[in-house]
């Protein structure tokens, strides 16, 4: 939950609302809306606090245009330099095939 909570932090400070779901909502963690365009979209979040281990198993993507994944690498020293990667969920087909 760390990754999902940094990942709302983040979305708030740049002008967006973001809304945690409860943990059975199927394919989303995070619920976005910004209020100057009208857009919302799902985010789902994938984290890991290994700084080698940057690779996440998918077996069976969710592809929708207004889902994306936000992949969080959680820096556990003193510095706390979080690394965040978004991708659009219609994607990560693309990113397999590599």
């Amino acid at each position: 939950m760390t990754g999902t909570y940094l990942v709302a932090a983040q979305l708030s400070l740049h002008g967006f609302i973001a809304t945690i779901t409860s943990r059975n909502a199927p394919a989303i963690d995070i619920l976005v809306y910004h209020p100057e365009t009208s857009r919302t979209c799902g985010i789902q979040i994938k984290t890991t606090a290994t700084t080698y281990k940057k690779d996440w198993t998918m077996d069976n993507p969710n592809k929708h245009a207004n889902l994306f994944y936000v992949f969080v690498i959680l820096d556990n020293s003193e510095s706390e330099k979080h690394s965040f990667y978004v991708i659009n969920s219609m994607d990560i087909p693309k990113l397999n095939d590599k």
